[in-house]
């Protein structure tokens, strides 16, 4: 099943970021990663929430690289991931959720 997305403003990218695991940050692709996780699970009790906690920084970390504010981002471009930039209240209402 193929689905076509349409934004409705152009996407453009002006900010980037990587967050990546322990063995990525010792091998060949470490000098390119911004976040190197000493711990796969970010801190985190559950495999969901370490992602989720790892979606968060990057995208956090993007919007900060690219001196934004949170506010200047077209939230609307993000529901296709399903995540909601609503300051650093996303993640707490993710773990409330027990997600």
């Amino acid at each position: 099943m193929y689905r076509t997305i349409f934004f409705k403003n152009k996407p453009t990218i002006i900010g980037r970021s990587t967050v990546a695991g322990p063995k990525e940050g010792r091998g060949a692709i470490a000098k390119y990663i911004d976040v190197k996780l000493e711990d796969d699970m970010f801190g985190q009790d559950t495999f969901e929430k370490a992602e989720t906690k790892i979606l968060y920084t990057a995208i956090k970390n993007a919007i900060d690289i690219s001196k934004l504010n949170e506010d200047d981002i077209d939230k609307d471009s993000f529901s296709i991931i399903n995540v909601s930039l609503q300051k650093d209240e996303t993640l707490k209402q993710i773990q409330k959720r027990g997600f």
